[in-house]
């Protein structure tokens, strides 16, 4: 009984840690923390939160400013609302953004605790494929594939989750290179544990956190390149509701209708630095030697 106790004990204490060090960073944190609730709460509500059908045309009613009865945020050039546009395009950006982080983040963790488990000839060769990749900028690369694997949704997806792979390997493999030698790895290896077992069962879980860093962080980079794609517009494709896209499509009218271009950019600037500042003050969270200032 005193044993559970404790063991409860010390969970509180970490957690209470991971708050007061999460938190510490500043008020700037706390306002990031509720701008990534905020979109997320949208993307997923979206079809209810809309007040019109994001692609829905009306050409007698477009260009309409800010404030117009019935279009708060007024209208693009096609006559469709551009507050629908911009909810709906906050749930393409998160649900295409999450799918490429989440199968980056599975492959490449694999991969890298793979190469640093085996080492030799095999995680020679998965660190060329990396260095290969990182030599070729994720921009030209990620504009290359999307050409030739297509313009929807999931193979814009791929494309995304290809780019964010390097960094997962990396950082997965140079955790599993400091933790391999440790004398519990080596006594699972003496009773004749499996190297499959011994990976994801012990080596794995000692990565997470580093991991779990990345992935926040992979999240505001990933949904940069897809806005990228799709203002250069080799991305998601009309008439999808997608920030890029909406930003593409408003750069015509900058010097006359402003707000059409600058407020789905001002959306991918907030989730983007929202999600890097959480990255930044999770690392902290998780590893207090790296504890910093903004």
């Amino acid at each position: 009984m005193a044993s559970s106790e404790d063991l409860k004990l010390r969970r509180k204490k970490n957690m209470e840690q991971f708050f007061r060090i999460f938190f510490g960073r500043g008020i700037i944190v706390k306002i990031c923390l509720v701008i990534a609730v905020f979109f997320i709460i949208v993307a997923v509500f979206a079809p209810v939160i809309a007040p019109h059908d994001p692609t829905a045309t009306d050409p007698m009613n477009r260009y309409l400013p800010m404030g117009s009865e019935d279009h708060l945020f007024g209208t693009d050039r096609y006559g469709r609302d551009v507050l629908s546009r911009l909810i709906h395009g906050a749930r393409t950006s998160l649900t295409c953004s999450l799918f490429a982080t989440l199968w980056s983040a599975v492959v490449g963790s694999t991969l890298g605790i793979i190469a640093g488990y085996y080492e030799g000839w095999l995680g020679k060769l998965i660190l060329r494929y990396v260095d290969i990749q990182l030599s070729v900028p994720a921009l030209i690369l990620s504009m290359v594939l999307a050409v030739i694997l297509g313009s929807n949704m999931f193979a814009i997806s791929i494309v995304l989750g290809i780019g964010a792979i390097p960094g997962y390997i990396r950082m997965a493999y140079s955790n599993v290179i400091s933790i391999k030698e440790n004398d519990y790895i080596t006594a699972t290896r003496l009773i004749g544990q499996k190297n499959r077992k011994i990976m994801f069962r012990h080596l794995f879980p000692n990565c997470f956190a580093s991991l779990i860093v990345i992935f926040t962080m992979s999240l505001g980079q990933v949904i940069m390149v897809e806005s990228s794609l799709a203002y250069l517009g080799v991305g998601l494709n009309e008439p999808l509701a997608a920030w890029g896209l909406m930003v593409n499509d408003g750069f015509a009218s900058l010097m006359t209708h402003p707000s059409v271009a600058l407020l789905p950019g001002f959306c991918i600037m907030a989730i983007v630095v929202a999600f890097n500042v959480l990255g930044d003050a999770l690392r902290d969270a998780l590893d207090p030697k790296l504890r910093g200032k903004l």
